[in-house]
């Protein structure tokens, strides 16, 4: 996620208001080797902080190897950036993500590798609305969000929760404390979670 938003930072510094409203879509390269995708009808510079990206907005995060690992869509994104003040660094004039806000069916799908077994897991995220906050590195859903995670190592199936708001962290590595997601509902609604563990292997099979 952050490669992704440094790569639509760098796309804000070149395209001025004066340039709003292009056919636009294009790939760049990341700084670790992998490859940001960006497509959208429209995208309009916001003096030197903002862009939007209008109709069928999306982005996607490609690793060095060629792999998909996070792909958001909206019928408009908007980023908004702080400049770093700070001198005599590499840094110094780079454009750095404060937030984004995903408008009109948001759909977020990151992918990542279980931190315990290894194995690659899925997660799809869709709400009404979505933000993303720079400095916590996370993304915020609200209204109707479904998060179905495919994990096999742990499931049988995808496991599916539903509920009225939610919070996915994009941080890479977590830490001890922090948590994936969680998901919540207003009362009385209730925060629901249908899925099939994967039997442990070893244990015993009843007879």
């Amino acid at each position: 996620m952050r490669s992704m938003l440094a790569a639509l930072a760098a796309v804000a510094m070149f395209t001025p208001a004066a340039l709003a409203r292009t056919v636009s879509s294009g790939t760049f390269k990341t700084a670790d080797g992998g490859t940001i995708a960006i497509q959208c009808v429209e995208i309009e510079g916001i003096g030197t902080d903002r862009i939007v990206l209008r109709d069928s907005a999306r982005t996607k995060l490609f690793d060095k190897a060629g792999a998909l690992v996070f792909d958001a869509q909206a019928d408009k994104i908007i980023v908004t950036f702080f400049t770093n003040a700070g001198k005599n660094t590499e840094k110094a004039n780079a454009m750095i993500v404060k937030s984004a806000e995903l408008v009109g069916s948001p759909k977020i799908v990151y992918t990542s590798k279980d931190a315990t077994t290894g194995v690659v897991m899925t997660t799809t995220a869709t709400s009404r609305a979505a933000t993303f906050d720079g400095t916590e590195q996370a993304a915020y859903l609200t209204g109707d969000v479904k998060i179905v995670n495919e994990n096999p190592a742990l499931f049988e199936g995808p496991a599916v929760m539903t509920g009225d708001e939610a919070m996915v962290n994009l941080k890479s590595p977590l830490g001890p404390d922090d948590v994936r997601f969680r998901i919540r509902s207003n009362p009385p609604g209730l925060s629901k979670i249908q899925a099939s563990p994967k039997p442990r292997e070893g244990a015993d099979k009843k007879k």
